[in-house]
């Protein structure tokens, strides 16, 4: 049997502000997770996103600015609170991408 990849998570340093920012990107986390070490949301497909706490400093920032790629995608990355840096994007409407 193959190993199967069902979960993957990122440390952070303050819970709460990192599942305000998550939840923001549309994740569902359990109401009253600000204060536990770990937590996880499902995600679409089965995957699971887990976050677990660690005393480092970061913030979450923009990392590029939204825009519209040549492959047909408005394409942005921002940075959570802990310097990770998450790819956002969505399909362009047809009539954008002419």
């Amino acid at each position: 049997m193959s190993p199967q990849l069902d979960a993957f998570g990122i440390v952070v340093s303050d819970m709460a502000r990192s599942l305000a920012f998550y939840r923001e990107l549309g994740l569902e986390f359990p109401e009253g997770s600000e204060n536990e070490g770990h937590v996880e949301a499902q995600l679409s497909g089965g995957m699971r996103y887990m976050l677990d706490t660690e005393d480092i400093a970061a913030g979450g920032k923009m990392h590029m600015e939204p825009m519209d790629a040549f492959w047909g995608q408005r394409y942005a990355q921002v940075q959570d609170p802990d310097g990770t840096v998450i790819d956002l994007y969505a399909a362009l409407p047809e009539q954008q991408q002419s």
